[in-house]
């Protein structure tokens, strides 16, 4: 899975886009960024030119979703409905959308669809599928899928549920007019991950938030995100999330946090507890630069980083033998780290996608866990194990900014 940011929701700039957000989420680790339509089309060209386009190219990252598609003024249903008004603006917001690069454009827009008191809501229903019969193809000549978006009862009085979303897709019967699903809009509604899982090889896209407040997703905040993503997995989707939440502060190790948890969900649970390497053996030597010496000119390894103790001799180096494996050497001194024996050998390190999936799994074997899951000094998420000889083991969850690199 790939993860990405809707920038709108954490925007300060008048236009309430979000595009001075571009380069920092490429900073944070994020695959791409979700923006949104109906602002953007409030720019001239020459401002969409400088403000967007430029800091996305430059950036590297790419748009692959644009939400909030329809402005409120545009109405799409009730006896005011304007589909050639609607047509119109789509012909230009489709070929922004596409210099963006994006191949998504999110059909919610709550204002825009929402049905008139007194219009019958199955004659609304008709005349959204209508219009989206007529978008269809000019959105695949630019190279974009339409995603319908249900949203909770709260905000939206039609498309208000999975089950109607998943019929007006259907009833237009296109391939490109698909499903997204939204964590947020799903649990205000009532539904469940089994819902989620009814869009099948329909569902595009995804956005989540934290329900309560809209907020970011974090370990601990009483919602099963677990259950969520292995609905996802039961019908095979690998594709793009979302991040669609408020950040009041916008704070940006909150936001980098919340992209490194639900990280931990982007692998069906067989694949989040395998072993998937060995990243390194740790060893203990009495003089370490004599040591390092023999491992990289001798041997052929490269020293990645080191780290020094007080006194401004190496305690610690990392040396790489071969892609994504290494040799962790430690000054053999006395309250040296870890130190199971003065010299040699002191333990093992095997690298699994989902420190807490494998701590769960440890758990389900009754296997005593001796350091339960924390963050490592050096961008990783590790536990700690003994085998039945008493030798330790690591097991070790790399992160994007981990020292050793993964390669």
């Amino acid at each position: 899975m790939r993860f990405g940011y809707c920038v709108n929701m954490i925007a300060a700039d008048a236009y309430g886009i979000g595009y001075d957000w571009i380069p920092r989420l490429a900073e944070l680790g994020f695959d791409y960024v979700d923006l949104p339509m109906a602002q953007m089309m409030t720019l001239d060209d020459a401002d969409f030119q400088e403000l967007v386009l430029a800091p996305l190219r430059a950036s590297g990252l790419p748009c692959v979703c644009v939400n909030n598609l329809f402005p409120a003024s545009i109405r799409l249903t009730g006896p005011d409905a304007a589909p050639e008004t609607a047509l119109d603006y789509c012909r230009r917001a489709f070929a922004r959308a596409e210099a963006l690069g994006a191949t998504r454009a999110v059909f919610g827009s709550s204002g825009a669809r929402n049905v008139p008191a007194g219009w019958p809501r199955e004659a609304a229903f008709h005349q959204l599928a209508d219009l989206l019969r007529e978008l269809a193809p000019l959105a695949a000549a630019h190279g974009i899928t339409l995603v319908i978006e249900p949203l909770n009862r709260g905000e939206s009085n039609i498309l208000s549920g999975i089950a109607e979303s998943i019929r007006l897709c259907s009833t237009v019967s296109h391939e490109n007019v698909r499903m997204l699903v939204d964590f947020y809009h799903m649990a205000l509604s009532g539904e469940s991950p089994a819902d989620a899982a009814a869009a099948g090889d329909t569902l595009r896209h995804l956005h989540l938030a934290r329900p309560l407040g809209r907020g970011l997703p974090y370990d601990g905040d009483g919602e099963d995100y677990a259950a969520f993503f292995a609905a996802l997995h039961s019908i095979g989707y690998d594709g793009e999330v979302s991040i669609e939440a408020y950040v009041p502060d916008r704070d940006e190790q909150a936001i980098q946090n919340a992209l490194r948890y639900l990280r931990s969900f982007s692998c069906a649970q067989e694949e989040r507890t395998r072993i998937t390497g060995l990243m390194h053996i740790a060893i203990h030597a009495t003089d370490i630069r004599r040591s390092a010496d023999f491992y990289c000119r001798v041997l052929g390894g490269e020293q990645v980083f080191t780290v020094n103790a007080e006194d401004g001799e190496p305690s610690m180096m990392y040396i790489r033998l071969a892609p994504g494996q290494y040799i962790e050497m430690f000054r053999a001194v006395p309250g040296a780290e870890a130190v199971s024996s003065p010299v040699g050998f002191t333990h093992l390190c095997l690298t699994v996608p989902d420190i807490q999936a494998a701590a769960e799994e440890l758990r389900r074997h009754n296997w005593p866990i001796r350091v339960e899951p924390k963050a490592g000094k050096y961008g990783n998420y590790q536990l700690w194990i003994r085998d039945p000889d008493g030798m330790d083991i690591e097991l070790m969850q790399t992160l994007p900014d981990f020292l050793g690199g993964n390669a």
